[in-house]
């Protein structure tokens, strides 16, 4: 804070200002300016913390750089042992590409011939289709054959032969002339 010594001496004019007035906006704007200071030595002081933190960060994000760089190097050296062992690997795959491609056009050809027997075997289910329904409608028709012949037989049961009546007749006119 600055401090302002008012020297009592002074002769007044009367043509210029009222001094206290004078002095009095001075002390206010010296506070006024002895604030801002104090603020700005505030806020120097918090740049300073965040200027050494970032110091801070940047010697550990040196550090890791350094180290990153080791490890690219490594990588480097890994990438390479490994490109020629893929490009070995790449002619293999070549070869048996090649393999592939012809097993391939056999399949296509097994393919057409599945295919043709396919619609073969189509045909044959079609004929199955067809003997399904006429073993369904024989068995229908063996069903009311069945019936047919349990009802003959039921009257058959029922009918006397001509001895039984003959002689069933005969006993009946001997019934009647005894009564």
């Amino acid at each position: 804070m600055i401090k302002v010594k008012v020297n009592k001496k002074v002769k007044l004019n009367k043509k210029s200002p009222d001094v206290h007035q004078e002095i009095l906006g001075l002390g206010v704007l010296i506070e006024n300016v002895n604030n801002n200071v104090q603020l700005i030595a505030e806020q120097y002081g918090d740049i300073k913390a965040d200027i050494f933190s970032i110091k801070k960060t940047q010697n550990s994000h040196t550090d890791m750089i350094g180290k990153l760089s080791e490890d690219v190097s490594v990588i480097k050296q890994t990438l390479k042992s490994q490109g020629e062992e893929i490009k070995s690997q790449g002619k293999e795959l070549k070869s048996q590409g090649e393999e592939i491609k012809s097993q391939g056009k056999e399949l296509k050809s097994q393919g057409e011939e599945i295919k043709s027997q396919g619609k073969e075997l189509k045909s044959h289910g079609e004929t199955l289709n067809f003997h399904t329904g006429m073993i369904g409608k024989l068995a229908i028709d063996f069903t009311i054959v069945k019936e047919d012949i349990a009802f003959i037989k039921g009257g058959l049961k029922k009918k006397i032969d001509t001895d039984e009546f003959t002689a069933l007749e005969r006993r009946v006119v001997l019934l009647e002339k005894c009564h």
